[in-house]
């Protein structure tokens, strides 16, 4: 389902263009650019070329005549399209927190201890796909066209699922103080009760 709130209309030659910000257009984009910053610094000098690269990415859709159509707009209808499709582009990348675009300095000390590990857009993207289609058992068509927000938000909240399922059968951090390890019986009780609710398909794990 698309939420209606990751899509970015722009309108040009009277019509209605919508922008995703799917993980195969952000993935196309930064394949041709090296990072988010290279896009916005190029649409912030009026060049029709990278501004025609993403409404393509994020449209899907070939627009041919999309170039010749942006030269011929007047220059505060171009404005109002370049100021959409920067938000587009700004949403591309989902709000991670510890992603390092190609060619940017190195983070400062306090992002350094809060994020000692740092990975490329191209890191991020693979690490979501693979989420998409591994963890969260998507198809890859199916991940290439969601949002990065939607494959962080589904992958939270089947880790949420998990932790809370492995908390009811296993005992929370609260109620396993005094977990003694020469104590089988109990493990042993729980991994039998995850094994039942696997073969049966229970509780959504399959």
């Amino acid at each position: 389902m698309q939420r209606a709130d990751d899509q970015f209309i722009i309108e040009v030659d009277g019509e209605a263009i919508v922008l995703r910000p799917t993980l195969r257009a952000a993935s196309t984009l930064i394949n041709t650019y090296g990072s988010y910053g290279a896009i916005i610094h190029a649409m912030s000098e009026l060049k029709i070329s990278t501004l025609v690269d993403v409404i393509r990415a994020g449209s899907g859709l070939p627009l041919p005549h999309l170039f010749s159509s942006l030269t011929h707009q007047p220059l505060r209808n171009l404005e109002s399209t370049m100021g959409t499709v920067v938000s587009f582009v700004v949403s591309l990348a989902g709000n991670p927190s510890h992603i390092k675009e190609q060619g940017s300095d190195s983070p400062s000390a306090g992002e350094a201890d809060t994020h000692k590990d740092t990975i490329t857009l191209d890191e991020y993207h693979t690490r979501l796909f693979e989420i998409g289609t591994g963890i969260l058992g998507w198809s890859p068509a199916d991940t290439w066209n969601a949002t990065a927000t939607d494959i962080l938000s589904a992958f939270k909240g089947r880790t949420g699922f998990i932790k809370e399922l492995l908390g009811t059968i296993f005992g929370t951090p609260e109620k396993t103080d005094e977990y003694d390890p020469r104590d089988t019986a109990r493990d042993q009780e729980g991994f039998e009760s995850l094994r039942m609710i696997a073969a049966t398909g229970g509780n959504g794990l399959r």
